[in-house]
């Protein structure tokens, strides 16, 4: 199927997320890894990393480059000094999965939920010379070492969920008493602590706190009090779930811009359907974990102030996770002029996509978020490999248009 299978493309995941070497071989991009066993000869090499599942999208961003090229993980000082954890992380020397990596041999990303943002700051940290630091190797990176982003299910514009579970819709601040960040934090302190006195663990579903004093074997009870009670952690503002608010996001898109040799593409899905004013999960479509946060995202009005009720209409499709709205492509931030956002509905239309543009390439009415990734229905199995096919054959197009 693909001209140039001698290029990898990376494969990243989302919230909660993990790579290739967790979850004891379950692979979070199922159906990719069904087509690599059965298509090996006909498909490019793939290379699915684990990134922080809960970690920031800077913190995310950096685990990410120096897990392709190698080295000890430097979130930078100012960063680190900033938001109160250490500057250096895990040390990836000599583990790289990819250190031929430069501007000559440029990376094609697909990216899942969280992985949209976290591959955008992935380039915009490349362009800025951010890896390129005095106390520590010379990297001399720029945009163009990303050839493609793809983005499944992604969130551009964050997700109305964040503040369901406990965020403040008009300041963005974390309020650590709402009941459904409680719940979420005691999941995942209990899960750090099983980590911290079983390092094995780890090599199951490991959390990547190194910078936060939470690593594999190595935890104190006061470490632990400081990352999920005290500011380290939830009020730093540097975490996942603030990251992925509204708020955060509308911010980070002033950032992190479009690039004009960059092909950006993206896949939108929504598991709902319109209700009146309303948007209600259909059972089939939404697997019975997300029926709940897909009815509170479809049905839930938010003060006028956090966004207005004509806007918050838009916002009600959802996959369980994130709006579909907010999957297009980043608009929260961006002004009337942006160059962001051209359509391109379907591969037959190639001659008309454009480098520096957003491609919305299909819009999946029947899925909720984890179908695309590790939990594909049992019945639509074939559905979703095929989606993967369509996503391997637009990336094989533009790598021929490079050629």
């Amino acid at each position: 199927m693909m001209t140039n299978r001698s290029d990898p493309v990376v494969f990243c995941h989302g919230l909660f997320g993990w790579g290739a070497d967790k979850f004891g071989g379950f692979p979070y991009f199922l159906s990719v890894q069904h087509l690599l066993r059965k298509h090996a000869d006909r498909l490019p090499p793939c290379i699915f990393p684990s990134t922080g599942p809960i970690s920031s999208i800077h913190d995310q961003a950096c685990e990410l480059f120096y897990q392709l090229i190698g080295g000890r993980v430097n979130y930078g000082y100012d960063h680190a000094r900033k938001f109160g954890h250490s500057q250096y992380g895990r040390d990836y020397t000599g583990k790289a999965l990819y250190p031929q990596w430069d501007a000559e041999h440029p990376l094609d990303f697909v990216c899942h939920s969280m992985g949209a943002p976290v591959v955008r700051m992935l380039q915009h940290l490349l362009e800025s010379g951010f890896f390129s630091r005095e106390d520590s190797t010379d990297y001399a990176t720029d945009h163009c070492y990303v050839r493609s982003i793809t983005t499944i299910s992604g969130v551009h514009n964050g997700s109305t969920l964040t503040w369901i579970l406990g965020v403040d819709p008009v300041t963005g601040r974390i309020n650590k008493e709402s009941p459904g960040l409680r719940i979420l934090v005691g999941i995942l302190e209990r899960y750090a602590r099983l980590q911290a006195k079983l390092p094995g663990v780890s090599r199951f579903y490991d959390l990547m706190l190194d910078q936060w004093g939470i690593t594999p074997g190595k935890v104190e009870r006061e470490q632990m009090n400081r990352l999920l009670e005290d500011t380290a952690y939830i009020d730093s503002l540097d975490n996942a779930l603030y990251d992925l608010t509204p708020n955060a996001m509308e911010d980070l898109n002033r950032r992190l811009i479009e690039y004009p040799d960059t092909w950006y593409f993206s896949y939108v899905t929504r598991s709902t359907i319109p209700f009146g004013r309303k948007a209600l999960p259909v059972p089939y479509w939404t697997h019975f974990f997300l029926i709940p946060t897909a009815f509170a995202m479809g049905t839930r009005v938010f003060p006028e102030e956090a966004m207005p009720l004509r806007v918050q209409r838009l916002w009600r499709a959802n996959d369980g996770m994130c709006n579909a709205w907010s999957q297009d492509y980043p608009k929260l931030g961006r002004d009337a002029s942006s160059r962001a956002g051209r359509r391109s509905r379907r591969e037959r239309k190639a001659q008309h996509w454009e480098t520096g543009l957003w491609h919305v390439q299909h819009r999946s009415r029947k899925f909720d978020h984890g179908e695309v990734a590790m939990f594909p229905h049992f019945l639509r199995r074939r559905t979703v490999r095929r989606y993967f096919m369509g996503i391997f054959k637009v990336i094989d197009m533009i790598r021929l248009r490079g050629d």
